[in-house]
């Protein structure tokens, strides 16, 4: 499985292997909240933060903030502090799937390395 980590420096990671709970809380910094975009040609996309990141003043993640209102998942005048993690959508069990190939391709355009 591929999933990406994003940081508010715009500094990019690809992952393989499927994340756990504990290793998405250690990535963004503590507990997560999440975002699920559905996109009819990419697919589906979830962005997994730091849901105390604000409240820590943690610095804005321009691209995920971007993402994120592009696709109108958050409110106008909010935004994404700190780093996240992006996979793919979720199975109707709850798993969490990989990446899209197009999703990756253009988290790859974006600076992300490639696998």
């Amino acid at each position: 499985m591929t999933y990406c980590t994003l940081s508010a420096d715009d500094t990019w990671t690809t992952h393989e292997g499927t994340p756990t709970g504990d290793d998405l809380n250690r990535l963004v910094g503590g507990y997560f909240d999440v975002a699920t975009v559905r996109d009819g040609i990419l697919g589906a996309l979830t962005v997994w933060m730091w849901e105390d990141a604000k409240r820590h003043h943690l610095p804005v993640n321009r691209i995920a903030t971007d993402l994120l209102h592009q696709w109108r998942r958050i409110r106008p005048d909010d935004y994404v502090a700190g780093t996240v993690v992006f996979t793919g959508g979720a199975t109707a069990q709850g798993d969490t799937l990989p990446l899209t190939d197009l999703w990756l391709a253009r988290f790859i355009r974006l600076g992300a390395p490639s696998v």
